[in-house]
């Protein structure tokens, strides 16, 4: 009960960004107040509570939007642009370890809904790279990293 008024209350405070895609993006992660801060770090079945993308409308935004490395208020990330000239920004907050925020500024990992075909308990996601590029990442469940919602 808890998690879900968390999940309404964190929905009604988040804006979308129409990036011209089948869904819209918003605009911070989940318990970010600013879209340069990380936000809270979820475990794959905790952030599939929020509205995370599928690996097909990751791909979407993978494919169809362009990507460049930015720093914006000393975080650095993604600046991810559409055709229709709107963007988000998604910060290499690195994952949360031991109690411990490890790869902050360095890495960048953000889930999706998709269950993995490579390993049992596994999950799909983005993995941004600070030193230059993002590409798929299959990973354990129980990771925690950064969520980023979309409206559908």
């Amino acid at each position: 009960m808890v998690s879900l008024l968390v999940s309404l209350v964190t929905l009604l405070a988040v804006n979308f960004v129409d990036l011209g895609l089948g869904v819209k993006w918003a605009d911070a992660n989940v318990g970010a107040e600013a879209p340069e801060q990380c936000g809270n770090y979820y475990t794959w079945n905790e952030a599939c509570g929020f509205g995370i993308p599928s690996y097909e409308e990751m791909s979407e935004l993978m494919e169809k939007c362009q990507w460049h490395m930015e720093t914006l208020n000393g975080c650095q990330g993604y600046r991810v642009t559409a055709e229709n000239g709107n963007s988000i920004f998604l910060p290499c907050g690195g994952y949360m370890g031991g109690g411990k925020v490890i790869s902050f500024n360095k890495w960048g990992y953000y889930w999706s809904h998709t269950v993995s075909d490579f390993g049992d308990g596994e999950s799909l996601g983005i993995a941004l790279s600070a030193s230059g590029g993002y590409r798929w990442y299959s990973g354990p469940q129980d990771m925690r990293f950064p969520v980023r919602e979309v409206s559908r």
